[in-house]
Parts: C-alpha cells; structure tokens; sequence
C-alpha cells in the first residue's frame, strides 16, 4: 500500500492561472456539479466499497461554493431518482452542462468515489462489466467541450491521475502533468483545470477520525483561505490561486495520509 499522495495539476497558461475567486458575481454564471459515490446498487458490491464518509466530501465542498456565489446540483445516492450518480445520470447532467454553459460562465465539476483503472465507478456500476463505469476519458471531454470560459475538475478517486494521462484522452498535448505545457498559446484557449488525488498508479485515502477523504478535506480547508500565500515566496493576498492551491494540497495531504498509521483505501 502506497502512503505517499501525489497531485497532478494542468495549467493552462502561465499568467492567467485565473485566481480561484475571481468570477462573475451572479451565481447563475457559476454552475458546480458535485457528484458523491458512497454506496453502491449492487449489494455485493456496496458490502465491500460503500463508504459512507465520502458524503461529507459533496457536503462541505458545498457549502464553500455556495458561500463563493456557485449555483450547486449534488448527484448522491440519497437523493432522488433523477439526481442519483448513476452512469446515465451522471452523463445526462455533464451533457447539459455541456451544452448550456457560456463563455462568460465558470463551471466546477467534482467527483468522490472510487476508481478502477481508466474507469470511475458510478452507483450502478457491475463488477463484471467494464463499460457500466464512467470512462474518465469521455468525461474530461464533456467537460473540456463545455461552453463555459473556464472549467475546473476536481476528482478525488483512486488513479484519478488518469484523467490527465495521455494514454487515455484523444488529445494527450493537453493533458500532461510536464509543467513546461505552461504559456502554450493552443492551452490558453482551453480554459480547463483539473487536480487530482493520486496519479494513475496511486491509491487515494479517507480519513476516518474525521469522516470525509483527505484530499477533500484539505481541499475544502484550503479555498476557504488556508492555501493563501500558500508555496515558495508567495505572499497572502485574500485570493487563493491555483497554483498555491495545488502545492497546499500536495504538502499537506501527503502529510497527513503518512502520519495516518493505517489510512482507509478509497
């Protein structure tokens, strides 16, 4: 078992690294779907993966964004029928999102739950059937197509590394972790932002003294202002960028999963 949490960040443009809170005020022009995987439909299934800890993850990532003017739809597995983290749910709702976003817009888009190689694992996922998962391939190009401005993925789940590997998506140029992608000019077009908890190969981690996952957590502690001025000659300015983002989330999730005896494996 891997103790060690990396985090892989795309920036498109050097320079326009976007500072988190700097968006449009109405919230009708910022749209976050949060998609929350604790349990699962198949009960053999539920009985070995359900971990019930990860709908805190959706809780309070929703509160910060509701506090920063977003407008949040959670798909959970208590909610509704039509807002459960299905496969079809899940890409009806990135369709539409997809479609009805606008260039002025922002849109955040966050997964919790489990992943298995180049797949996430929605609430009616089969164990003996691959393509009943989410490619993540296919959802970083929903979301990268989207008319929105900018788009921000944030996907807490074993191998989540995967949704910026280049084996995986059709355009593997813009996914790469090689930080050197920064001041491309075709990038600074994309407007598309994605961390993850681990890279392809890693596991992610739920802490259970605190019931929510440990990227989630530290993610949540660091857009409410602990990553201000956050990394190497960085000064606290009352805005978190991205940047200071990613190497808070980095430091301090790595931290704390290696002092955590026995983490949980997400």
């Amino acid at each position: 078992m891997k103790h060690r949490v990396s985090l892989a960040l795309l920036i498109c443009v050097a320079g326009i690294c976007n500072l988190f809170f700097i968006f449009p005020a109405s919230a009708s022009e910022k749209k976050a779907l949060l998609i929350c995987v604790d349990q699962f439909q198949n009960k053999a299934l539920n009985a070995s993966k359900a971990i019930p800890a990860l709908k805190n993850d959706a809780i309070q990532l929703k509160s910060v964004l509701v506090a920063n003017g977003f407008d949040v739809t959670i798909l959970g597995t208590a909610s509704k029928k039509k807002y459960r983290p299905t496969q079809r749910n899940i890409l009806r709702m990135l369709s539409k999102l997809q479609k009805n976003t606008l260039s002025h817009q922002t849109l955040l888009v966050f997964f919790t739950g489990h992943g298995k190689g180049k797949y996430l694992l929605p609430y009616d996922f089969e164990p003996d059937f691959d393509y009943s998962g989410l490619k993540l391939s296919d959802m970083v190009q929903l979301i990268k197509n989207a008319g929105a401005g900018k788009k921000f993925f944030f996907l807490d789940a074993c191998h989540s590394g995967r949704a910026i590997d280049g084996r995986f998506v059709k355009d593997a140029k813009d996914y790469t972790i090689d930080q050197t992608v920064l001041g491309k000019k075709e990038n600074q077009e994309e407007g598309f932002f994605t961390i993850t908890s681990s890279r392809a190969e890693e596991n992610s981690y739920v802490d259970e003294a605190e019931n929510i996952s440990y990227f989630t957590k530290y993610l949540v502690k660091g857009l409410k202002g602990e990553a201000d001025g956050f990394g190497k000659n960085n000064q606290p300015n009352c805005i978190v960028e991205l940047p200071e983002l990613h190497e808070y989330l980095e430091t301090s999730v790595s931290a704390a999963v290696i002092k955590d005896i026995r983490p949980k494996v997400k």
